[in-house]
């Protein structure tokens, strides 16, 4: 959210904290629009074959555990009103769904080394 006052411990911490306390909560009639789990089918990611979670070795079909959720939240804070995003986990989710690193920001101003 907003850069810490210095680099210490309880600066870095405190802003870090921020970040869930801006999450906006879910209205009741959001849940069902928001929130989903389940099972996932064969299929393709790209050029390759996926198979269905039922075929995967150990798992048991007859048991029918979901095994991904997924929840769409949003801030709810002045700088980034509305900005969403998106939490994913599933036994799967790591190995498909791709993410993108960026170039840390700075945390201070120019001139000072943050390594030491």
């Amino acid at each position: 959210m907003e850069p810490p006052i210095s680099l210490s411990e309880r600066d870095l911490r405190d802003r870090k904290v921020d970040v869930p306390r801006s999450v906006r909560s879910l209205a009741d009639a959001d849940i069902p629009l928001r929130i989903r789990r389940g099972r996932y089918c064969a299929g393709t990611v790209g050029q390759r074959a996926v198979p269905s979670c039922v075929d995967e070795a150990g798992v048991e079909p007859q048991r029918r555990i979901e095994i991904f959720a997924e929840i769409e939240s949003a801030l709810g804070n002045w700088r980034w009103p509305g900005a969403s995003f998106v939490l994913r986990s599933g036994s799967w989710a790591r190995d498909l769904v791709p993410l993108e690193q960026y170039p840390a920001v700075s945390l201070g101003p120019p001139g000072i080394d943050r390594d030491r």
